[in-house]
């Protein structure tokens, strides 16, 4: 593969992202002391910053590496909301609904460690008005590939998902899920699905299994053309139909989080297999991605040209 040919094509595909939106927000500090009201750490605020998550945050990392992305997800009316609007990026095809509460994820990081989570989230399912919404933006687009992000925040149902199956296969296009073992059932017939060790496990409801055996449970359980497995600090794995089963290691270095890095495997996955490589050669530049990805605060991009001097 000739990766600096391939990255260069990235700038004429069209990546439909559809799941759940999250506004991340991170407050990073100082630790000097515990506070004398109860057992526990004294934060000084240096810093605060707000990112996009989630399903935005493979877009924007699409767009990151020279791909168009196409944001498709639903929001609230509500502070969170206005929030995510405000980054001005990738908004136009974002749904509002009236008393939806817009997940949103609030970190606190002291000394380059996660003190604290606090999430604000209502887990609501879409109806079926907003999915024929959802399916109508879809289908004006012009994509070559979509992209499932699912966190299980009530974007993605059964029911929407059998429609975009449908349609991807009628323009004979690829569909791949990053999946939440909850909606599994959902995913029957996608191109490909790509979840880490523990989710696979869980898919398939067994731990007895090694990676190769594991990726041809999921393949013929979900009726998928390919899988591919991410493993953390030990990198990834995959099988696609009539293939060698196929491994990457991580590449060595110091992680400052993982935050998002799931994200960035997505897009760089999606992209590369829009411009119709290999699975194996798309994982080799996903796998860089996620490598790059892993050494940045928070959800992170990652550009074309970090992948090639990395």
């Amino acid at each position: 593969m000739n990766m600096e040919k391939t990255l260069k094509k990235f700038k004429t595909q069209r990546i439909v992202v559809l799941g759940d939106v999250i506004l991340d927000h991170y407050i990073i500090g100082d630790v000097k002391r515990i506070s004398p009201e109860a057992p526990v750490p004294v934060i000084e605020k240096k810093e605060e910053f707000y990112r996009l998550g989630g399903a935005a945050n493979v877009a924007l990392n699409i767009e990151s590496l020279g791909g168009k992305a196409h944001l498709i997800s639903i929001i609230g009316d509500d502070t969170t909301a206005k929030i995510i609007q405000r980054q001005g990026r990738l908004t136009d095809n974002l749904i509002i609904q009236p008393n939806r509460i817009t997940p949103h994820k609030t970190r606190i990081i002291a000394h380059h460690q996660q003190l604290l989570r606090v999430d604000e989230e209502r887990i609501e399912r879409i109806n079926p008005s907003v999915e024929d919404m959802i399916i109508k933006k879809t289908e004006k687009i012009d994509f070559d590939l979509i992209i499932i992000s699912d966190y299980a925040k009530g974007v993605i149902t059964d029911s929407l998902m059998k429609k975009l199956i449908t349609l991807s296969k009628t323009r004979n296009k690829q569909i791949i899920v990053d999946p939440k073992p909850l909606h599994k059932n959902y995913y029957i017939g996608v191109t490909g699905l790509v979840p880490n060790l523990k989710e696979a496990f869980q898919m398939i409801g067994e731990e007895e299994y090694e990676e190769k055996a594991l990726a041809n449970k999921i393949m013929k359980k979900f009726k998928t053309d390919w899988v591919v497995i991410t493993m953390g600090e030990k990198g990834m794995c995959g099988r696609e139909k009539g293939k060698k089963f196929f491994c990457y290691k991580a590449f060595t270095h110091e992680v400052s989080d993982v935050t998002g890095a799931g994200d960035t495997v997505m897009a760089a996955l999606g992209l590369s297999l829009s411009t119709k490589i290999s699975l194996r050669e798309s994982s080799e530049i996903a796998n860089i991605a996620a490598s790059i990805s892993v050494t940045k605060l928070g959800a992170a991009t990652v550009k074309q040209e970090e992948i090639l001097s990395f």
